[in-house]
């Protein structure tokens, strides 16, 4: 299939090196490409690849019996109720929910990027638990280097704030 790099600033996004084509387009010329409405019967068969490819990472996951990072996200990502927001660390663990969870529209999935990527997840996970906790509960899932990057996040004051009360911490190792 030929791979054809469409940029609007000029410069050269051949991130994988193999586009046979980079050009530049301005963003409105972009905007105006034409695709109509896409095949049913290829989104079909799209569906039905991704719903096997699911079937078939839960059962490498599950015949495994361990308990490891992939196993802790794909869980989760499905147990959390609906209505309920997830914020997920860089690294690995928006990695393997990449990876192995299962689309849901009843949730919501936060992840937020510091300057190496892990800085600030725990005050980031406090601030939307405490603006959404009248929404519902908020999980983070995270890793120990994210976790200690921002462990001084989990200190939240003495003075009086509202919802610091409908906020509970627990972790998980």
């Amino acid at each position: 299939v030929p791979h054809v790099v469409l940029t609007p600033d000029g410069h050269h996004w051949d991130v994988t090196r193999n586009a046979r084509v980079v050009a530049s387009a301005p963003v409105t010329a972009l905007a105006a490409i034409e695709t109509g409405p896409p095949d049913p019967v290829w989104c079909d068969e799209w569906l039905t690849a991704a719903v096997h490819t699911s079937n078939e990472i839960d059962r490498v996951i599950d015949a495994s019996g361990d308990l490891n990072e992939p196993r802790i996200a794909r869980d989760v990502a499905a147990l959390i109720p609906a209505g309920a927001a997830l914020v997920v660390s860089s690294s690995m663990p928006i990695r393997d929910l990449d990876l192995v969870m299962r689309p849901r529209d009843d949730i919501t999935v936060y992840a937020n990027r510091g300057v190496s990527g892990i800085d600030g997840f725990v005050s980031t996970a406090i601030g939307i638990a405490i603006a959404r906790a009248a929404e519902g509960p908020t999980v983070a899932l995270c890793g120990d280097l994210s976790l200690l990057h921002d462990v001084n996040g989990l200190m939240i004051g003495d003075e009086p704030r509202p919802a610091y009360d409908r906020v509970h911490l627990s972790s998980f190792f």
